[in-house]
C-alpha cells in the first residue's frame, strides 16, 4: 500500500524546497564576494579557484585546529573541488562566515547584514531539517519560516531575482502537484472534453428519431488552468448519459412485431426478430464488442437472408469496436465476405 502524506509532512517537504532556494541564494553570494575581492582571478568553479582559497586559510583555520579538523574534512574536500554548485550549506556557510579568503569582506556593513542572513538560514535548516523531532510541521510554523527564509534570500540576492518569487509560491500555493497529478488532471479534462462530444452525438441521434429533450442541454461546466471541475465534472455528464440512453431504450422501438403483408417474409420470421431486438439494444448502448460476438451465432444460420441482415450487421459493429488502422484489413473482409452471401439471399435486400 502506497504511503499518505499528511499536510505537515507536505509542509515540511515544502520548507525543504524553500531551503534549496536558499542555498542557491548562498551560492550566488559567495560567488559576488569572492568575485568583488579577488577581481583578478574571479572563480572558475574548479580545483583551481579552491586550491586558491585553500591557500589564503590560515594555520588557525577551522580546517586545521585539531578540534574541528576532523569533522571539518568534508567541507575540505568540497572547497577543494572548487565547483559550488557540489557545495552543500554546511560549505557555503563555512566559506561565508570563517574562510580567510572572505575576512575582508565580513567587516563591511554589507558583509555583516550577509553574516545575519546566513545565521538566519542556518537557524531554519538546522530547527526544521537537520536536527527536527519529526518530519511535519504546523501551517503557521511554516509560513513563519517561510517568511524568514524570503526575508534572508531577500538580503542575499536582489529583489528581482525569481527565488523570492519561487519562495512566496511556495508559502501560498494550496495543491501539492507531482507530475503523475498533473497527468491525472489532464487525463480528467481529456475525458471530460470526450463525455460532451458523445454527448453531442447524442443529441444528433435524439433529434433525428424525433424525441430531443430541451431539458438536456450541452454542459457548460466550466474548467479552471489546473484542470479542476467547479461543478460535479464528468460523473455529471455520465449520469446524464445514462438517463438519456436509458430513454431511449425505452421509446425507440426496434422492430415492428406485427409486419403489413407487403413487407418481405423475412420481417416476419421471429428469429430475425429476436436478432434486430437484441441487436438494436447492443448498439444504442454502444456496446460494439458484444453486438460482434452475438452476431457471430446468426451469421452461421442456414437461412441466407437471416445471415445476410446479420453479416451487414456486424460488419458495421467491427468498424465501431475497432479505432485503430491496424484492423482495417479485418473490417474489410467482414465487407467482403457479403458478396457471397448477397448473391445467395432469397429476397435480395442489401
Amino acid at each position: 500500500m502506497s504511503t499518505i502524506y499528511s499536510d505537515g509532512e507536505l509542509r515540511s517537504f515544502r520548507l525543504a524546497k524553500g531551503l534549496d532556494h536558499s542555498t542557491v541564494a548562498l551560492r550566488k553570494v559567495f560567488l559576488q564576494e569572492w568575485n568583488s575581492l579577488h577581481p583578478s582571478t574571479p572563480w572558475r568553479n574548479n580545483s583551481t579557484s579552491g586550491s586558491q582559497l585553500l591557500a589564503e586559510e590560515k594555520a588557525e583555520s577551522r580546517l586545521y585546529d585539531p578540534v574541528y579538523r576532523r569533522n571539518n574534512q568534508h567541507i575540505k574536500d568540497n572547497l577543494s573541488c572548487g565547483n559550488v554548485e557540489e557545495w552543500d550549506v554546511t560549505t557555503l556557510v563555512f566559506a561565508l562566515k570563517y574562510s580567510d579568503a572572505l575576512t575582508r569582506s565580513r567587516s563591511s556593513r554589507g558583509g555583516r547584514r550577509i553574516l545575519s542572513a546566513v545565521h538566519q538560514l542556518k537557524e531554519v535548516r538546522n530547527s526544521l531539517i537537520a536536527h527536527a523531532s519529526k518530519s511535519a510541521i504546523s501551517q503557521s510554523k511554516f509560513k513563519r519560516n517561510i517568511d524568514v527564509l524570503s526575508q534572508a534570500v531577500g538580503v542575499l540576492v536582489t529583489t528581482s531575482d525569481p527565488l523570492l518569487e519561487k519562495l512566496q509560491t511556495l508559502k501560498n500555493e494550496t495543491e501539492f502537484l507531482t507530475g503523475d497529478i498533473v497527468k491525472y488532471k489532464q487525463w480528467l479534462n481529456d475525458d471530460y472534453k470526450n463525455l460532451l462530444l458523445l454527448e453531442k452525438d447524442l443529441e444528433r441521434f435524439e433529434e433525428k428519431i424525433k424525441i430531443s429533450d430541451p431539458k438536456h442541454g450541452t454542459s457548460t461546466l466550466a474548467v479552471d488552468k489546473a484542470g479542476s471541475f467547479e461543478t460535479a465534472g464528468n460523473n455529471e455528464i455520465i449520469l446524464r448519459l445514462r438517463t438519456r440512453v436509458a430513454k431511449l431504450e425505452r421509446v425507440v422501438t426496434s422492430v415492428d412485431l406485427t409486419p403489413s403483408r407487403s413487407k418481405s417474409r423475412i420481417f416476419h420470421s421471429e428469429k430475425y426478430i429476436k436478432m434486430m431486438n437484441r441487436a438494436n439494444f447492443l448498439k444504442f448502448n454502444f456496446r460494439w464488442k458484444d453486438l460482434v460476438k452475438f452476431l457471430q451465432e446468426f451469421t452461421c444460420s442456414s437461412d441466407a437472408d437471416i445471415k445476410l441482415f446479420a453479416g451487414i450487421l456486424q460488419a458495421a459493429a467491427i468498424c465501431h469496436s475497432h479505432c485503430s488502422r491496424s484492423r482495417k484489413k479485418e473490417e474489410f473482409q467482414a465487407l467482403t465476405d457479403l458478396i457471397p452471401n448477397t448473391l445467395m439471399a432469397n429476397n435480395g435486400y442489401v
